[in-house]
């Protein structure tokens, strides 16, 4: 994924030029970066943008009755084609594709379809390279915080599912290479964004054990036993059962050690 240096100072929504960079930020909060810079965006554009950035090439009829749903097909129509008018007056950041596709421009980075090309190619490829650095977005970030249109809730999941997926398998591989504390940062992670997610508390006990931890494993199955009884009333699988009773077993019969004189 390409970064874009944060410290940028706000510039004018007119005047683009083909030549600059295009960087289109929807990770922490929209975001259009020119050159290093943020532009001031007005909002029937922000929201354009953005709903052709998760939902590449959308007809025209549905980028106008997804977006302005409360009004009549026609008025619909309308503010569609008065925002294209603006956003190209611009720049062509909006492209149309065929005879009623839109799409932006090949040339707009996108934090999101960089992050989730990323994260599906880490997923599918074993030996494929984590996707960013655990530490600061996208992995800390939330896909437009305060909007919550529809089209936008569904992406949102998609990518926290994603996430999750991601940071289960990284655990995994990690733990397998012998790299326990990275492995354990990943799991609590995962845990971090959704507490009740037995494959990432499964990790938790995995790294543990996979240390010698047998005490710090032990706990952090009867936290989250506790915490499902709490929450759901039900206990953990089977599979997660399995994986500690042997050592609650070891720790029941191991014979005590001679005080030393």
């Amino acid at each position: 994924m390409r970064l874009i240096d944060a410290r940028s100072e706000a510039a004018g929504w007119d005047g683009l030029t083909q030549s600059q960079e295009l960087a289109l930020q929807l990770f922490d909060g929209f975001r259009l970066r020119v050159d290093a810079r943020t532009v001031e965006v007005p909002g029937t554009v922000q929201r354009l943008l953005a709903f052709l950035a998760l939902r590449p090439d959308a007809t025209r009829e549905v980028a106008a009755g997804t977006l302005w749903s409360e009004v009549d097909e026609a008025k619909a129509g309308a503010c569609l084609r008065s925002t294209l008018w603006r956003v190209n007056k611009a720049s062509k950041l909006v492209l149309a594709r065929g005879q009623n596709r839109l799409a932006l421009a090949d040339c707009v980075l996108i934090d999101f379809r960089d992050w989730t090309a990323a994260a599906s190619a880490y997923l599918d490829e074993p030996g494929a390279e984590r996707p960013v650095s655990l530490r600061g977005p996208p992995w800390a970030g939330e896909l437009l915080p305060g909007w919550y249109d529809d089209w936008v809730l569904v992406e949102r999941e998609r990518m926290r599912q994603l996430h999750l997926h991601v940071l289960d398998t990284m655990s995994i591989r990690l733990t397998s290479q012998g790299r326990y504390a990275t492995a354990l940062d990943a799991a609590l992670m995962a845990i971090r964004l959704e507490p009740l997610r037995e494959s990432a508390q499964r990790n938790v006990v995995r790294v543990h054990l996979a240390e010698g931890n047998i005490s710090e494993a032990i706990r952090a199955y009867e936290n989250y036993r506790r915490l499902l009884h709490l929450e759901l009333g039900v206990p953990p699988s089977g599979m997660l059962r399995s994986l500690i009773a042997p050592y609650y077993r070891q720790v029941r019969t191991d014979p005590p050690v001679a005080a030393s004189r």
